[in-house]
């Protein structure tokens, strides 16, 4: 999907992936991740077109923020045309990260987010998900998993403080 919207030209962000996959002992007992694209309005109608072309369907509305859209023999992808957060301190926490986003390598539209700032996302998403009661196991084995695969290259300094920005520093470092 990625390489397509590349292709394409389509700018996106990318919020989380399936790589996370990559970080189970059996990638097969991970669940399937979804794929998590953050789009302005043009790109989103644009996306959402061609994804149903490729036989996705959506299964689930985020009321204003986008919706999951889902393939019998493919992944779960989230398309955002709004970041997906309640809390003025989030959106303008994810509005930073997402400015940040570098293209990806090979690259012309498709940004990525630094690893330090997918660990800030996964942090705050978590710490949102449960103040919502929607923290699921699954969720906080992924940010284990992320977390130690990572924890000796992130600035754990630098984590801190975008957390605090979230206002979600001491929770996040409980979780």
């Amino acid at each position: 999907i990625l390489a397509l919207l590349d292709a394409e030209g389509v700018p996106c962000v990318v919020l989380a992936s399936a790589t996370i996959r990559s970080l189970y002992e059996l990638p097969e007992t991970a669940d399937m991740s979804p794929l998590r694209l953050y789009l302005s309005a043009e790109s989103y109608t644009l996306v959402k077109g061609f994804l149903v072309d490729l036989g996705y369907e959506t299964i689930q509305n985020y009321s204003d923020f986008g919706e999951r859209m889902h393939r019998i023999s493919g992944m779960n992808v989230d398309i955002y045309r709004k970041l997906p957060f309640k809390t003025k301190y989030y959106e303008k926490g994810m509005r930073e990260l997402t400015f940040r986003a570098r293209v990806r390598a090979g690259g012309t539209g498709v940004r990525i987010l630094y690893p330090e700032d997918r660990m800030v996302f996964r942090l705050a998403s978590a710490a949102y998900q449960y103040v919502n009661d929607e923290l699921m196991l699954r969720d906080m084995l992924d940010l284990f998993l992320y977390h130690r695969a990572w924890r000796e290259q992130l600035n754990h300094g630098y984590v801190k403080k975008k957390l605090q920005g979230f206002h979600v520093d001491v929770l996040a470092d409980r979780l």
